[in-house]
């Protein structure tokens, strides 16, 4: 309550409880998720999320600096990510104005950035961590964006840990995750499923369009809608119009054919994140060799040229942690 100023500032809401904007003792920012005490999910979840997040570190995982468990009050604090989730800064103009200069649009190289991000979390957990971690729920709203527009993967929750041998002994799990975002073709608990919903999170970078896609007024699959337009090989009418063509067209390319493996209806036919990673890595440098000049950029946006080669020579080591 404290931390809270009694609960005055809230930041976000979930199935599980409301999330509040906090501060430590020393001034530093925090989230707190307060967990819904009549779910008997809630304390599943708070247990899960408390349990993984104790024992990952990475810089691109949100940080959990601790956890209240008093009675029926149960509450997570992670560190506070300045600047909400992915989700907000792709739908932050429903119909595109160039008039309206309040809401910032997502640049290319801003994407790529996040994109690059995410796979390196997302490859953490499948390749860092012994027993390997699979998401489950991986989706534009459970990706948070700090100050420098740095992506954080968020929500372990219904996160769970498995082992080769398990897979290979085929067990199942229930079918988790949020519509749009599960993958079709399996309900094992497997890696996989992480490829493709990262993948439709691929698509709704490329494209600005939501999972679910009103086309002629019916609702279609953000696949289904990308698909033909794929197939008929114009990428102007597939990356998001916003950007009003600032994208080279070869880093748009290759980004819109890694989700479209990523989002492969078969399992088997999917990439690994590692490959993901790597090939993201490559869009990067294509739009960097093409784009303004390198300093510039890495001066505006707190990159440096070195980071992207340290995660590109580290991919057939594994991710490090932070």
């Amino acid at each position: 309550m404290n931390m809270t100023n009694n609960f005055q500032s809230i930041i976000g809401k979930g199935g599980s409880g409301a999330v509040y904007h906090g501060s430590l003792q020393d001034g530093t920012s925090v989230a707190v998720k307060m967990l819904n005490p009549s779910s008997t999910l809630s304390l599943k979840l708070f247990r899960t999320e408390a349990g993984l997040l104790t024992r990952v570190h990475h810089r691109n995982l949100v940080s959990l600096i601790g956890y209240c468990k008093e009675g029926t009050t149960k509450a997570l604090i992670y560190e506070h990510v300045a600047n909400g989730n992915l989700q907000q800064h792709l739908s932050v103009v429903e119909k595109f104005d160039k008039a309206q200069n309040n809401a910032k649009v997502l640049c290319w190289k801003e994407r790529l950035q996040i994109a690059i991000d995410a796979a390196q979390g997302l490859e953490y957990m499948h390749g860092g961590c012994k027993p390997p971690i699979v998401h489950r729920d991986m989706k534009t709203s459970n990706i948070l964006l700090d100050e420098n527009m740095h992506a954080k993967i968020s929500d372990f929750g219904i996160s769970k840990t498995f082992s080769i041998e398990s897979t290979k002994s085929n067990l199942c799990t229930n079918v988790m995750g949020t519509h749009g975002y599960i993958d079709p073709d399996t309900q094992r608990l497997n890696k996989k499923s992480d490829v493709f919903s990262f993948g439709v999170v691929l698509l709704e970078l490329i494209t600005g369009q939501s999972p679910i896609v009103r086309s002629n007024g019916e609702p279609i699959h953000i696949i289904a809608w990308t698909t033909p337009k794929f197939e008929s090989g114009d990428i102007d009418i597939i990356v998001d119009k916003r950007l009003e063509g600032h994208f080279n067209t070869n880093s748009a390319w290759k980004a819109l054919e890694i989700a479209m493996m990523c989002v492969s209806s078969t399992a088997i036919q999917r990439p690994t994140m590692n490959q993901v990673l790597s090939d993201l890595i490559d869009c990067f440098a294509i739009e960097m060799s093409q784009g303004r000049n390198r300093e510039m950029y890495n001066h505006e946006y707190g990159y440096l040229t070195t980071d992207i080669a340290i995660a590109d020579t580290s991919i057939e080591m594994g991710p490090t942690a932070r």
